[in-house]
Parts: C-alpha cells; structure tokens; sequence
C-alpha cells in the first residue's frame, strides 16, 4: 500500500483527500479514454496501415508499463451505516426527578439541592456541568444504582426499556468469551456479515475478532461493550461518555445513529461537538439546580455571550464549527412508501394468460 501525507486537522484532511481523489479519477478517465480511442483507430487500421498500427500499438504498451500510467484510483465505498433496533412504543412521560438533594462526605460535597427534571417522548437530552458537578450520579441515581438522600429519580411511563452506558460498562463482559461471540450474544436478528461490519467501525478487524475479551486492554472493552448496547433493543438510551475511545469515523458513525433512533437519549459527553450534533435539549447543573434549556447546544451557546466567547476561543482555522443539531424528520422516513403504479403485478399479462387470450381471439365464430 501507499501511505499519504496531508497537513492539517481531520476536517482539513477531509478535504484534501476529496480534492486529491476527484483530480486522481479525473486524470484516470481522461487517460482511459484517450487509450481506448487509439485502440479503436489500431483495430480499424490495422490491415490497412499495418507498420503504423505496429508502431502505435507498441507506444500504447510502453505507455502502460512506465511510470506515466495513471493507475485506477481505489474504490472508495459509502461510509458504513448503522441503526439501532426499532424501538418498542414509548409512552409520552418517560422518567422524572422530584426534589432530589444528594451530597457526598456526609453532606459536606452537596450535588443537587431540591432539584426536579422531566423527560419526555422524543427528548435527546445532553447534561453539562463542570467536573465533580454531579452528571454520571445523576444517571446512577436515575438507573437505581444509587439512593439519594431526598426526593426521586425514577422511570414513571409504563413500558420504558431503557439502556444504559456507564463508563466502566466493560466490567461486566464475560472474560472468556470471544469479541464475536460477545456480539453474537447481544444480537438482534443482525447477520455474521452486519456484525463484523459493526465491530469493524469499532476497530475490531480481521482476526482482533477472535480475540478474548479478557486479553482486551480497557479502551478496546469499552468499546465492545458500546458495540454490544447497540444491539440491543431499547426505547430509552442512557450514555455515560460513550465517545471516550472512539476513533472519528466511530463516532461520526454513533452520532448518525442516535440522529435516526426513535426513542429518548440522555447523554452526558465532555465532546461539544458530539453533544451538538445529537442533542436538541440541554439540561446544565446551576447551582446545583438542573436547568433545562429548549434547545440545542448552539441555542445554549447563544444564551450566554461569556461562554460562547469562550468556546469559540477554541476554534482553529479549518476545524468543525458548533452548529445547530441536524433534525431528522423520523416519522417521514419510517412511512410506507406509496406504490403509485397499484401492485407490482397490476397490469401484467403472463405468457399463460396471453395465450388463452389470444386463442380466444383467434378462434371461429
């Protein structure tokens, strides 16, 4: 294989990547068609001029074997795209926080005083706050693996399945199983080739895929574990940092997935960007209060000229931008598509049924 260079950032290595692939086939066609014309007038000349087809015959064969010869570009195939399972009707209330005081060290680290949150149908919440604020307690709380010191956390709807990704999920692999075997395991109704296609995207290649889980460093069973939440069916997602060590594609691949789940999110990432492209709900931990802000993160940027100022400080000539989150229009592209021409067979006539019309046609009267 080839290694290239490009300089600059991923967005930047994007482009440069398009630029050089478009101008690569572009030369490549040219070449091909310049190659396939003098063919031709070789074929049609042939008998005619045969000396001259000789010679032009030979020059068209040195050009093919130098180092001029433009080689064909490699296929460059769609990015891989993956959906979660359809998830089981959701009702419209989903979970709530009512009156929740918590605090650590015997109340001398309070996280939450008082503190109420409602989530609904639809929701893709992401929850910010500083370090130490509270978040991944609030979700273990949420979860019931935790009890708070007042008030609830709970799921209040009736049929919620929810699914959880807290940051030592790879804890509870089963150590002598195999990576796709794990993912065997959690499948729902994905073939061998899907789920080798999955486990690529998450860096599981080749034979890495007969690898025990218990030979696995940390980042690469976090990763699995992300993988297995995929396959799982759920109406309700609950991440705990699940970009943490995710390569970009991965992550491009998650945030498209979660855009196209139909249930609820509730994710809690340190990823601006990632936060931006699938929550369209912010709830940030003021004053240990929960907060809840109708709108995505750039709606929450735009609330604050301070922190906006400052996120912005960090942006870099060629880097992602904070945008508004991508609106998926879910129930549009879960419609049955209409067959306007009537059914497939409408206005179809078999061998068999053309026959016996046509003798009818021809016979006596």
């Amino acid at each position: 294989g080839i290694c290239t260079e490009y300089n600059g950032n991923y967005s930047k290595f994007l482009q440069l990547k398009k630029s050089r692939m478009d101008a690569w086939n572009a030369s490549y066609d040219a070449q091909e068609k310049k190659i396939k014309e003098e063919r031709k007038w070789i074929q049609k000349f042939k008998l005619k001029q045969p000396q001259a087809t000789k010679q032009r015959s030979a020059q068209l064969e040195k050009l093919i074997k130098s180092p001029e010869y433009v080689q064909k570009p490699p296929f460059v195939g769609k990015p891989f795209r993956f959906r979660f399972p359809d998830a089981p009707r959701l009702s419209p209330e989903v979970a709530e926080v009512k009156g929740l005081s918590h605090a650590y060290g015997d109340g001398a680290n309070p996280l939450f005083e008082d503190s109420d949150l409602f989530i609904e149908k639809g929701d893709r919440i992401a929850i910010i706050g500083p370090n130490g604020s509270g978040k991944s307690t609030l979700l273990r709380i949420l979860m019931g693996k935790e009890e708070p010191d007042k008030g609830a956390a709970e799921f209040i709807g009736s049929n919620v399945y929810p699914a959880y990704f807290e940051q030592n999920q790879a804890d509870v692999l089963d150590l002598d199983k195999t990576v796709v075997d794990t993912v065997q395991g959690d499948s729902n109704g994905q073939s061998y080739n899907e789920l080798r296609a999955l486990l690529g995207q998450f860096l599981f290649k080749g034979d890495a895929v007969e690898k025990k889980v218990e030979n696995l460093s940390g980042g690469e069973k976090a990763r699995l574990s992300l993988c297995c939440m995929m396959l799982r069916e759920s109406n309700l997602l609950i991440l705990d940092e699940p970009t943490n060590h995710l390569d970009i594609p991965a992550k491009e691949m998650l945030e498209e997935a979660l855009q196209h789940f139909d249930g609820s999110v509730v994710v809690i990432s340190h990823d601006r960007y990632f936060i931006s492209k699938v929550a369209t709900t912010i709830v940030a931990i003021e004053d240990k209060k929960l907060v809840k802000y109708g709108g995505d993160y750039k709606f929450y940027m735009d609330k604050s000229k301070d922190f906006k100022a400052k996120v912005e400080a960090r942006y870099f000539s060629g880097g992602a931008r904070i945008g508004n989150a991508p609106v998926v229009d879910l129930e549009e592209l879960n419609k049955p598509k209409k067959n306007f021409g009537g059914a497939k067979t409408a206005n179809m006539v078999t061998r068999k049924d053309k026959g016996i019309k046509n003798a009818k046609r021809n016979k006596p009267s």
